[in-house]
């Protein structure tokens, strides 16, 4: 069940790519810290990046739409919003981060934080990223289930076996002989 939900889960999010973003700020009187955690399933990727801004505090006016009120009354807050388009972010994947390239390879890159600095005095931005390519954890989870189906298997064979009446070790027919297999030996 697993398996088939990942595969349809993969499937949807070909045709219907989400993202959720999530900000949070923190608002100090020499200080404005801003954080904003983007989730993202876009085709057959689960990203997650994360960017924080750390910047002198603003004392302005403030225009347009802003989480807070003007006179900063609202300091500290969250609010999670999805995203009318979700679009890939550029540099985030394979090729991309500090992720070892075999892991990169097969599905698995991060970015750890970068810190930018910017001309603008005390401003900064920190971005991590984390990017796992669907696929990974499908073909995981299928061998684990085609290999328990195997081994569930392999262990009924011999139970299986014996209520058809035959040899539970080599499977040769018992219904006209009792007691010891002739073909291996095997006392049944």
């Amino acid at each position: 069940m697993v398996t088939i939900s990942i595969a349809a889960l993969m499937v949807y999010l070909k045709y219907h790519p989400a993202e959720w973003v999530r900000i949070s700020w923190n608002l100090s009187p020499t200080e404005d810290d801003w954080s904003t955690l983007h989730v993202q399933l876009i085709r057959s990727h689960f990203t997650l990046i994360n960017e924080r801004q750390t910047q002198p505090a603003f004392m302005g006016e403030f225009v347009g739409d802003t989480p807070f009120s003007p006179n900063r009354t609202d300091p500290v807050g969250v609010r999670w919003e999805r995203s009318p388009q979700a679009l890939p972010w550029l540099g985030v994947g394979r090729g991309f981060g500090d992720s070892p390239p075999p892991l990169a390879r097969i599905g698995v890159a991060w970015q750890r934080d970068q810190t930018q600095s910017t001309v603008f005095g005390n401003y900064q931005i920190r971005r991590s990223w984390f990017d796992l390519n669907l696929y990974l954890p499908l073909t995981l989870i299928a061998l684990l289930t085609s290999s328990l189906v195997f081994a569930t298997h392999r262990a009924t064979l011999p139970h299986r076996r014996a209520r058809k009446g035959l040899c539970t070790t080599c499977g040769y027919d018992l219904r006209g002989s009792c007691g010891r297999c002739p073909e291996c030996g095997v006392v049944n």
